[in-house]
């Protein structure tokens, strides 16, 4: 860090303490961090604490964000640039964002994964009842936190290698370190395997099917625990015969020009009437209309077939 740049950092952070609690303690810890960081990361992480703090006062938002430029003005966007991409970075928060909005941005994003997958011959299933509601042209209406696909495991490596070059994080956590297992514990992500935005909260999660060779469909999922010390997966299996993969999976509509692969209305219905959350319930009215009752019948007399493969932790290539 040479001096010019160490000295506008620090007018920065001086700024900051003279409105802010920060000792010289936290002061010489922020100077340490930045020691090897780029000029844009530095510029980035300031950033963030001025959003947290000022972004409901405009003046100090703005007096702030402008000292922060000094730091390299070269590399510096303007401070309405920085602004914009600031509130991209937080926009899906719920006291943020209408439901408009979010539902705008939902559709977007399934939109663009299916588009994605659909160029790489990508084996998946848009699940939920997001898809169901698009596929029925029923006007979304609540709040939605991801788009939910199911992704054959023998994809999982070319997803993610989408999924990143269009700059999401990508996390994998079906076998997770033991640090990992216990905020698991703490803090129950909402997929073991997810897509999050930069930009915002939303994320795709997904979901894992093997393809069978009668064309059948075997969902699985993975189920750490502890065991001596050792963190030991379990893998469920449940396995649908041809009939009942094509009466809940092999749905498809279309979303202004791009195809949706999709499960089917009736498997939504279906797996809402088992929970009792509001949610659910206003879900299932909404699609109510929509159900071939024929369908649904023969769709609950082809259920799975259920199994756990217990220790799988040993055989990762076959589910890497």
């Amino acid at each position: 860090m040479d001096n010019i740049r160490k000295t506008q950092i620090i007018s920065v952070i001086d700024a900051l303490s003279r409105v802010m609690d920060i000792d010289k303690i936290k002061i010489e810890e922020r100077l340490n961090k930045y020691k090897d960081m780029s000029d844009k990361d530095v510029m980035k992480d300031l950033s963030l604490i001025v959003y947290n703090n000022f972004k409901n006062n405009p003046d100090l938002y703005e007096y702030f964000l402008s000292l922060i430029r000094n730091i390299n003005p070269e590399v510096a966007p303007s401070v309405d640039f920085m602004k914009s991409e600031l509130s991209k970075m937080f926009l899906n928060k719920k006291e943020e964002m209408s439901v408009k909005d979010n539902n705008k941005l939902a559709t977007n994003s399934l939109k663009y994964v299916a588009c994605l997958f659909n160029n790489e011959a990508i084996d998946y299933v848009a699940v939920g009842a997001l898809p169901c509601f698009l596929g029925c042209n029923i006007p979304l209406f609540r709040y939605h936190d991801d788009v939910d696909i199911m992704i054959n495991e023998d994809d999982l490596y070319v997803v993610r290698k989408l999924m990143e070059e269009s700059g999401y994080v990508f996390t994998d956590k079906r076998f997770p370190s033991k640090e990992e297992f216990e905020e698991m514990k703490e803090n129950k992500p909402a997929h073991q395997i997810m897509a999050s935005s930069p930009y915002n909260d939303f994320h795709i999660g997904f979901y894992t099917f093997r393809r069978e060779k009668d064309n059948g469909i075997t969902t699985t999922e993975y189920l750490p625990r502890e065991m001596d010390g050792e963190i030991i997966v379990d893998r469920l299996e449940r396995s649908y015969s041809p009939l009942g993969t094509d009466l809940r999976f092999n749905n498809e509509f279309k979303l202004g020009d791009t195809i949706v692969h999709s499960c089917s209305v009736e498997h939504v219905y279906d797996l809402k009437g088992h929970t009792r959350r509001p949610k659910d319930i206003t879900d299932m009215e909404k699609l109510e209309s929509y159900v071939d009752n024929e369908k649904l019948k023969e769709l609950r007399r082809n259920t799975n077939t259920k199994q756990i493969v217990r220790d799988v932790s040993n055989d990762l290539g076959m589910v890497m």
